[in-house]
């Protein structure tokens, strides 16, 4: 990967929504290009280290297929934690 994009949380509908929602299962749609991953991605990272400190939670990431998976969401998970400080190559 040759650069890191930068991510801020801004208050797009995606946002929005995804932190409005209270149900165990949660699903945004819209149209290309508009926060849907990000947002989802952001609230998880959200979810899972601050609202749960020291505890231990799976969150899952689907998608049509491992390769677009994997030029994603997983880069996009990957981007955004190495922005904020809290990826580590060495694990």
């Amino acid at each position: 990967m040759d650069a890191v994009k930068t991510y801020t949380i801004s208050d797009t509908t995606a946002t929005r929504k995804i932190f409005s929602m209270r149900k165990r299962i949660r699903a945004l749609s819209g149209g290309t290009s508009a926060s849907k991953t990000i947002s989802i991605l952001i609230w998880l990272i959200d979810y899972c280290q601050i609202r749960h400190p020291g505890g231990n939670k799976l969150a899952t990431v689907i998608s049509e297929s491992y390769p677009h998976l994997e030029k994603g969401a997983m880069l996009d998970f990957q981007n955004i934690m190495k922005d904020w400080g809290y990826w580590n190559e060495n694990l």
